[in-house]
């Protein structure tokens, strides 16, 4: 008789293990807090606190103080702020007493208004097809200022007096504005790609789990029957370090080393299951050519990322997450091309509302339901997606579609069902509430096992009746 239980395992990135300091679970009030505003962002210092084990930031909010970032020295440094605008920050200083935050007095408050203040490009890199045009600017205070253009490659793309980029055949360029200020005289550029296309899979893309008729998962190989052995990991990313400590000298990539001390480990599953954090989507700038993207990090890769993933032997990738918006609507759908491409199993994005919500697989025998929400924000990325297209292709988390989802993967035949989810807080190794509100819901609804991603640090594993 199955007991109903759901079990917590909120855990990050696979090579990132947390610790948790000990303390006295007092600590001082932070003073000294100064800000030095930025075009989108701000720098905040203020003064070390003995003893405290990390800082937060809280921003004001229409509902009050809310944490904003996380530090583990007296500074930090963000974008994702909007110029000319008033925000008023405060920090609290915490130390960790078993494996939760305690936090001290937070700081007085302090006033920041970004600005643009100095000259910037509108855009630095492109990805656009043949016959597209987009307007480049150059701006200082947010007005455009007068430049010559040229283009370093006119068959590639052209541009105008005005700035205006037509894309006209494959390859790359390099689009120049040289802007006259009464002090001085600067160069700005942006680079061009044009009609890029993926890289063709360099592993075997074979399968461990073919689709069958009845809409169940089943291995292609038997497995022994009884018992399975399923494996999951956090959050799997592509961020601008990572794509280029995997650059190689042809300019072609190799994830597969960031794998290399946990394969045997990996490899030991029946059925392996990660959360991959980033789009791949050839027509959108990959987080080597554009770190940031509207002030927040760009998460999104070239297609050979899955070679990786394939050599390590990930069965399932589970793609609902903070960033999986970030290429727009056309990104989501190439993600999904190249995922099938690798003949892996998928959910947490859709191409329409008739693709499956649940994926069901049959593991040496015991048939498992998975399902998989997204419940953190998307940095301002769901305005890319109209409000049906949203609905239909992102995985967002909504109690309503749970019951659903639940009822979906019994009708498979699901003995057991997990239910992935990216919630809590970034670098926050305590619970929140709204995760402690979200795994009862879970669990009362059916759910055996919960696996949540995103804090980036291990958070406690714990049962829920």
């Amino acid at each position: 008789m199955k007991k109903r239980i759901a079990l917590l395992l909120a855990a990050a990135m696979l090579w990132i293990a947390a610790s948790c300091a000990g303390g006295s679970g007092t600590v001082g009030k932070v003073t000294g807090v100064t800000a030095q505003p930025t075009d989108g962002g701000v720098f905040l210092t203020w003064n070390e606190v003995p003893g405290a084990d990390g800082y937060c930031i809280y921003r004001l909010a229409e509902d009050g103080y809310r944490a904003y970032k996380f530090s583990d020295v007296p500074y930090k440094g963000f974008l994702g702020l909007t110029n000319n605008t008033e925000y008023i920050f405060n920090v609290a200083a915490y130390v960790v007493v078993d494996g939760v935050n305690q936090y001290g007095p937070s700081s007085d408050d302090i006033t920041v208004v970004p600005v643009n203040n100095y000259l910037k490009m509108t855009d630095t890199f492109l990805v656009l097809k043949s016959g597209d045009t987009h307007k480049l600017a150059c701006v200082l205070y947010d007005k455009e200022q007068k430049a010559a253009w040229t283009s370093s490659d006119p068959s590639v793309a052209t541009v105008s007096g005005k700035g205006l980029v037509k894309a006209l055949g494959a390859g790359e360029t390099t689009i120049t504005a040289v802007v006259k200020t009464k002090e001085r005289e600067e160069t700005l550029s942006c680079k061009v790609c044009v009609d890029r296309k993926a890289p063709a899979p360099r592993v075997d893309t074979a399968a461990r789990y073919e689709l069958g008729e009845d809409g169940v998962y089943r291995q292609t190989a038997p497995g022994k029957e009884g018992s399975a052995r399923l494996l999951f990991t956090g959050d799997l990313m592509a961020v601008y370090k990572q794509m280029n400590a995997a650059l190689q000298p042809d300019g072609s990539y190799d994830f597969s080393p960031s794998f290399a001390r946990v394969k045997e480990l990996l490899h030991d599953a029946d059925l392996l299951v990660g959360n991959m954090e980033t789009t791949i989507s050839e027509s959108f700038p990959y987080s080597y050519d554009l770190q940031k993207y509207n002030g927040v990090s760009n998460c999104n890769t070239v297609s050979s990322y899955l070679d990786a993933l394939k050599k390590a032997g990930f069965d399932l990738l589970v793609t609902a997450n903070n960033h999986y918006c970030d290429a727009g609507p056309t990104g989501v759908v190439e993600t999904l091309d190249h995922l099938d491409e690798y003949n892996f199993m998928h959910i947490g994005t859709y191409r329409n509302s008739k693709e499956p919500r649940v994926i069901v697989a049959e593991v040496n025998g015991i048939k498992v339901g998975f399902l998989n929400y997204n419940q953190r924000k998307t940095n301002g990325k769901e305005e890319m997606y109209p409000e049906k297209q949203q609905k239909e292709m992102l995985g967002q988390w909504y109690r309503s579609r749970v019951p659903k989802d639940m009822e979906t993967a019994k009708s498979l035949g699901a003995e057991f069902i997990v239910v992935c989810i990216h919630y809590g807080v970034q670098n926050q190794v305590t619970i929140t509430e709204t995760q402690e509100s979200i795994n009862q819901y879970l669990a009362d609804c059916g759910a055996d096992l919960i696996v949540g991603s995103h804090p980036h640090l291990l958070q406690k594993f714990t049962y829920v009746t």
